[in-house]
């Protein structure tokens, strides 16, 4: 894996089907943005963590143990994420991998890679459950897109290497579940 490589999770419709049940219970929460789960709603976690395929698919690979916290992404309609680097670069007890679990409407929107020879700004924001942030961004005129993936099937990717999520084309909005583990995972396996 260089920049990101698809993950092949046995039973997946099933995993997401129950995501996508579990995400109507905090209709709430679905704001444009990063949302960590773990900060604000223990009970939409501990829904989470009680899917039994994730789980084990979690503990076959040797992540499970590693698991730091669940987000939830969301990008509203007309809206997209910028040019950026998180991960270990803005919080070093996370790790440079990241799983993304699609849960609706991910066709035809790419997450990108970039290389860049400049420097990134620091962007403060407020997060969907109002907790203030950083991010480190670039400028799009500086930066060449060097790969590419389309979230229509779980993913980890390196959150380090500069990236952006394209414009949400769709009416409706697009969510995934992230997974930030607290030390490098053996992503070979």
């Amino acid at each position: 894996m260089e920049n990101w490589k698809y993950l092949e999770i046995p039973n997946y419709d099933i995993i997401r089907n129950k995501l996508e049940k579990i995400i109507q219970k905090y209709k709430h929460l679905l704001k444009h943005g990063v949302l960590i789960i773990n900060r604000e709603t223990p009970e939409l976690v501990a829904d989470i963590t009680m899917i039994e395929e994730l789980m084990d698919f979690l503990e076959n690979k040797k992540w499970l143990r590693y698991v730091h916290e669940y987000s939830l992404v969301v990008i509203e309609p007309n809206k997209e994420y910028g040019i950026h680097i998180d991960g270990n670069a803005i919080a070093p007890y996370i790790s440079r991998h990241r799983v993304l679990l699609p849960v609706t409407l991910n066709e035809g929107v790419y997450t990108r890679f970039w290389k860049t020879n400049g420097e990134p700004c620091k962007i403060h924001y407020v997060s969907a459950d109002g907790v203030k942030q950083e991010l480190l961004e670039y400028d799009k005129r500086i930066c060449e897109e060097i790969d590419r993936y389309e979230l229509t099937k779980p993913v980890v990717m390196d959150s380090i290497v500069p990236h952006s999520v394209d414009t949400n084309f769709y009416p409706s909005i697009r969510i995934a579940i992230g997974i930030n583990f607290n030390r490098n995972i053996n992503i070979e396996k």
